[in-house]
């Protein structure tokens, strides 16, 4: 009876032992640091011979710079140097170059990430100065695309980055351009709008003086900003404080963009040969260490103190209504002038030739700049039925008198969209469909499908 009991013991403790490890095994992401050999990564307890194999391999497409990245979704691995715009993928037991760029040295301290199985890069530091610049790498071609973006701000580079639902976020970074003797630093962030292609400001409200409730510590100083993880919910930021010899977690809770901070008795992921991303924790293997240790996200946000929050920037009544304003007073009588003489001219000529030269129609087609706009104003009908006069609002046509020349600017106007996203492979979002009840009637179906990561739950940013 005993030894029955006992069998039944030990296979429960199998049967969870099992669970654990596919629970476990189920990694984001993978960092290999500087004096990483590939045998030190035998400690790591949770992955597949396959993985193993996988992660040996690594050596054979390492780059000069000392960190590689590997990103795991829906099965497909993804393997990227920093300095360097490729990536490779694993196919059969070896990895194979997906891009062919000769490009390296600009985008060093990069932020990889995967939308739909789809590399991008975003940020660096490289050559004389930062830059925020987003690409496409595109295996289907095998070359590394620049996607345009809107309002992108210039020579920056966040020290946060992390993506939601609906983007990604980037926080606490600096302005730097050697040529033009630029170095600023930015107490807040940005989030680019994937849908849109469009960035917006943010600010970080702190709930009380965080370098007097942790003494000494100042989160934009550079020279003290250390490693960055990213796990399903949260970002961590490793600081420290060299006059205080302190050193910190600042936890960025990605549901609500709440921001924690934690004291540490000495600095963890940046000392470390190598770091795994696991759901909410985080193992790693210390530099002058044999074992690994594993740091639960989740767990140490509990003792972790709340210090603040991230929001969207509202602009002054200065940055809305006066900037510029001293331009405005030089410029304003030249201007005068010109516009006087415009009416001088017009009143000549007449009403109705001055609406047809308003009417004049061009085959320069829509620039990147405009079609991103267009998105914009698309955003809010997605998922409903517009008509044709709502169509022309959102396309500044409904001034134009003739109606000839106004359907040819909007047909023109809708391909240029619907080529744009197709240009990154996505559907269409402007579809024309017959009216129901009247066939000679077009009306326009919006189906503006944004990127999406987090199936799980939904990140909203307020």
């Amino acid at each position: 009876m005993k030894q029955i009991i006992l069998a039944v013991w030990l296979s429960a403790f199998t049967l969870m032992g099992r669970l654990v490890a596919e629970e476990a095994a189920d990694w984001k992401s993978i960092h290999l640091f500087q004096g990483f050999h590939y045998t030190h990564f035998e400690e790591s307890p949770v992955l597949s011979e396959e993985e193993h194999r996988m992660v040996s391999a690594l050596q054979y497409i390492s780059s000069p710079a000392s960190h590689q990245i590997l990103l795991k979704e829906k099965g497909e691995y993804f393997a990227f140097n920093v300095c360097d715009l490729n990536f490779w993928k694993w196919e059969g037991d070896v990895w194979i170059k997906k891009t062919t760029s000769g490009v390296l040295g600009y985008n060093c301290t990069p932020y990889f990430f995967l939308r739909d199985s789809q590399p991008f890069s975003i940020s660096g530091s490289g050559y004389w100065q930062n830059q925020a610049d987003l690409f496409r790498l595109n295996a289907s071609t095998g070359k590394v695309e620049f996607v345009p973006t809107v309002d992108q701000p210039e020579n920056f580079r966040g020290h946060v980055y992390f993506q939601t639902d609906e983007g990604i976020v980037t926080l606490f970074g600096h302005q730097f351009d050697a040529r033009l003797d630029v170095y600023e630093l930015n107490k807040g962030g940005f989030f680019l709008d994937l849908a849109t292609s469009t960035w917006q400001k943010l600010n970080v409200e702190w709930f009380a003086p965080v370098d007097q409730e942790f003494e000494y510590l100042d989160i934009n100083q550079v020279n003290d900003i250390f490693s960055q993880v990213e796990t399903d919910t949260y970002t961590v930021l490793e600081l420290h404080q060299r006059d205080a010899k302190k050193s910190y977690w600042l936890i960025v809770d990605k549901r609500d963009l709440s921001i924690y901070i934690k004291e540490i008795p000495f600095l963890q992921i940046t000392d470390s040969k190598w770091i795994q991303v696991m759901g909410d924790t985080v193992v790693h293997l210390g530099r002058n260490s044999s074992k690994t240790a594993t740091i639960p996200i989740s767990r140490i946000i509990e003792s972790s103190k709340l210090v603040g929050k991230v929001v969207f920037h509202t602009p002054s009544f200065r940055e809305r209504y006066l900037d510029g304003f001293y331009l405005v007073l030089v410029i304003f009588p030249l201007l005068m002038m010109i516009l006087g003489g415009w009416w001088i001219g017009w009143k000549r000529k007449g009403n109705s030739a001055a609406i047809e030269s308003k009417q004049e129609f061009s085959d320069q087609p829509a620039s990147g700049k405009q079609v991103v706009s267009w998105l914009g104003r698309i955003r809010p009908f997605s998922g409903k039925l517009i008509d044709q006069d709502q169509m022309d609002s959102i396309f500044e046509l409904s001034e134009i008198k003739n109606s000839d020349l106004r359907k040819v600017k909007r047909s023109r106007a809708i391909k240029a969209v619907n080529d744009f996203l197709l240009e990154q492979d996505r559907p269409p979002a402007i579809i024309r469909v017959r009216d129901a009840q009247d066939k000679r009637v077009i009306r326009y179906r919006i189906e503006l499908v944004p990127f999406s990561i987090y199936k799980k739950q939904p990140v909203k940013i307020s």
